[in-house]
């Protein structure tokens, strides 16, 4: 088994144990699929992915369940995002604006990769630059908050991952968040 499986393993098995620790043995399967996506994605699943994970808990497949319910957006945008927010900080605080370490952390979760790497690799999770908005003046972004562009990358500013969080970059879609080596992504951007 690979490291990224390993890890991936240990954090499904961790919410897995969390969420049946905390059922009531009353939950039915439908109930129980219901709040493990609840749990998992932050949001309520559709009925076709209810049924599919209810026919997953009939058969005991736990793991089944939470592994499509973190396929969902949601676990990306707002679980790990909650999650990782005090990680990024020294007050522990969770509302803190997106940044690096944040985005960082769940490429890693969102790719399947050893999470160990977050301490050791040559990586960094950004923005697509296919987004990047480079054509602005006085530092302003279009007027239109639904165009999906971000300010480009500064060494003395954040903007480029609050400008993701304000014009509601998916951080679980890999076209539209990227992980590159960061020797390099520092060495182009800065």
């Amino acid at each position: 088994m690979l490291a990224s499986d390993k890890s991936l393993k240990l954090i499904t098995g961790l919410f897995v144990l969390g969420l049946v620790a905390s059922e009531t043995t009353f939950a039915g399967p439908r109930d129980t699929a219901f709040r493990i996506h609840q749990r998992y994605a932050g949001v309520p699943p559709t009925s076709a992915v209810l049924d599919q994970m209810e026919a997953l808990v009939i058969a005991n497949n736990l793991e089944g369940a939470a592994r499509i319910a973190m396929a969902n957006p949601g676990f990306s945008n707002i679980i790990l995002r909650t999650f990782f927010s005090t990680w990024s900080n020294r007050e522990l605080n969770p509302d803190v604006a997106l940044n690096d370490t944040i985005l960082t952390l769940i490429g890693l979760v969102r790719d399947g990769r050893d999470f160990r790497g977050a301490l050791y690799e040559d990586i960094i999770c950004h923005v697509n630059q296919n987004l990047w908005f480079d054509n602005f003046t006085n530092n302003s972004l279009p007027q239109d908050p639904t165009i999906r562009v971000v300010r480009q990358p500064r060494a003395d500013r954040n903007d480029h991952f609050f400008d993701a969080e304000e014009r509601g970059i998916d951080l679980h879609n890999p076209n539209e968040v990227v992980c590159s080596p960061q020797s390099v992504y520092t060495a182009t951007v800065f």
